[in-house]
C-alpha cells in the first residue's frame, strides 16, 4: 500500500509540476505576445510622429517657398514700376537761345522735349542746339 501511495503521490507531484510548467509556458507566451504588441504600438507611434513631422516640414517648406515667390514677385513688380513711370505733364520751359539751353544743361533739345522750338532747330532735323 505504501508503494501505491508513493506512486500516487509521485504522479500527483508530476501532474502538478507539468501543470506549473504549462502555466509558466503560457505566461511566457502571453508576456512575449504582450511585448510584441507594445513594440508594434511603439513602432506605429514612431512612424506616425515621423509622418507628422515630415508633413509639417513639407508645409513649412511650401510656405517658405510661397513667401519667397511672393517677395520676388513684389520686387519684380516694384522694379517694373520704377522703370515704367507715368509721364509727367510737360513743363513750360523757354530758352531764348541755344546758349541759354546749354547753360541750363538741357542741350541738345529733341522735338517733344520741354523748351524745344523750331527757331532753335536751324536744320529742321528735330534736334535743336546740336
Amino acid at each position: 500500500m505504501q508503494s501505491t501511495k508513493d506512486a500516487d503521490k509521485r504522479a500527483e507531484e508530476e501532474r502538478l509540476r507539468k501543470e506549473a510548467e504549462e502555466k509558466a509556458r503560457l505566461a511566457a507566451k502571453e508576456a512575449e505576445a504582450q511585448k510584441k504588441a507594445e513594440e508594434e504600438a511603439a513602432r506605429r507611434q514612431a512612424e506616425e510622429q515621423a509622418r507628422i513631422a515630415e508633413e509639417q516640414a513639407a508645409a513649412e517648406r511650401a510656405a517658405a517657398e510661397e513667401a519667397a515667390r511672393q517677395q520676388a514677385e513684389e520686387a519684380r513688380d516694384q522694379e517694373v514700376n520704377n522703370f515704367v513711370s507715368t509721364p509727367q505733364p510737360s513743363e513750360r520751359v523757354y530758352y531764348h537761345s541755344c546758349k541759354d539751353a546749354r547753360n541750363a544743361g538741357a542741350a541738345p533739345l529733341y522735338r517733344g522735349d520741354p523748351g524745344y522750338r523750331d527757331k532753335l532747330d536751324r536744320d529742321q532735323d528735330g534736334i535743336a542746339c546740336e
